[in-house]
């Protein structure tokens, strides 16, 4: 270490140390990682574009084409329902179905064929059946997608409950079976 550079004093110390090869920065390697990492944030970037275009294009479609199928039953005057309470249990009605189509849980295919099931069936519906139509409708979204209808309120999205005049249906229908 005559010269005072360790580097150089060692390398002369112990000859050995010339054998090492070239050595770097390290500005190269940081340069690669940061172009490997760029490069996967831009693929991710992308899958997640699609994904959320792909989301918003069924939750519109659940929105537009699902949840407006009860909105005919308002229309309807139930025997023994007042006006207000059936057009606010087809309002609440409405509001969960936007709620399960926008959750993820239905696909395009099994929105589009609940969609054709409920047309179908309130196409039959008279004031009579409207109470049981509805009833049943909130029966089978709760088997369908039941941990979207049964979570706690104050979490988002929120669900309107289950209408009182249908929770009555629902104790009618137990005691039957």
């Amino acid at each position: 270490m005559s010269n005072g550079d360790p580097v150089n004093g060692s390398a002369r110390e112990n000859p050995e140390l010339l054998n090492l090869g070239r050595t770097h920065s390290g500005r190269t390697f940081v340069l690669m990682v940061m172009i490997v990492l760029a490069i996967a944030w831009c693929g991710i970037f992308l899958a997640f574009s699609r994904w959320k275009a792909q989301y918003r294009e069924d939750k519109l479609f659940g929105e537009r084409e699902v949840a407006t199928t009860v909105d005919r039953l308002a229309d309807l005057k139930p025997p023994g329902v007042d006006r207000e309470t059936w057009t606010q249990a087809v309002s609440d009605s409405h509001a969960m179905l936007v709620v399960v189509t926008g959750s993820g849980i239905l696909d395009r295919s099994a929105m589009t064929q609940l969609r054709d099931e409920l047309r179908a069936q309130y196409a039959k519906t008279t004031a009579e059946s409207a109470v049981n139509n509805l009833s049943e409708l909130w029966d089978d979204m709760q088997a369908r997608a039941g941990p979207i209808l049964t979570r706690d309120p104050e979490r988002l999205p929120v669900v309107p409950k289950r209408p009182k005049i249908l929770e009555s249906h629902q104790d009618t229908k137990a005691i039957k079976k």
